[in-house]
């Protein structure tokens, strides 16, 4: 039985994660620090008072990134009868359709456009798989096109045909 497991992309989930939140605490960081070295030397103006708030606000920001990117690409887990995301499953036979292509906001602060795969399950749930963000989504995605919209069974050999990048 063909188990698949999605990973993460190096570069587009994991640095810009890490970058972000690295960023985020380090301004805060920076921030208290000043206002605290300020209030030791008894200089505080009236505007070094926002340095706690826009402080408070950037380590705010870094557990935003870090909650919204993993609610957002979770661990996806296909098999020849079920469909996992981190720890919520799904029958393949519960999605009502499958569209491969598309453009769909990545919610964060903002929502962005994204290519990504949507799911459409019967009991309305609609869940969406950012290509971008996982390093094996076409992997994942020859596996809904063959067993979920084809009805037949996954392989290997049919998806590295299809896929120009693999030499024959």
């Amino acid at each position: 039985m063909i188990t698949i497991v999605s990973r993460r992309h190096p570069l587009k989930f994991y640095f810009v994660l890490a970058f972000g939140t690295i960023f985020f605490v380090g301004l805060g960081g920076v921030l208290f620090y000043l206002f605290i070295h300020r209030s030791n030397t008894g200089i505080l103006r009236a505007k070094d008072y926002l340095a706690p708030l826009v402080g408070g606000v950037s380590f705010f920001m870094a557990w935003h990134t870090l909650v919204r990117y993993f609610k957002n690409v979770p661990k996806i887990v296909v098999d020849a009868y079920s469909i996992s995301f981190n720890r919520r499953s799904y029958f393949l036979r519960d999605i009502q359709s499958v569209k491969l292509t598309g453009k769909h906001p990545f919610p964060y602060i903002i929502y962005y456009e994204m290519e990504a795969a949507t799911l459409l399950f019967n009991d309305g749930k609609t869940i969406h798989i950012y290509d971008d963000m996982y390093a094996n989504a076409a992997e994942i995605k020859s596996f809904l096109k063959q067993v979920v919209i084809d009805k037949k069974d996954f392989s290997m050999q049919q998806t590295a045909m299809n896929d120009p990048a693999v030499p024959e």
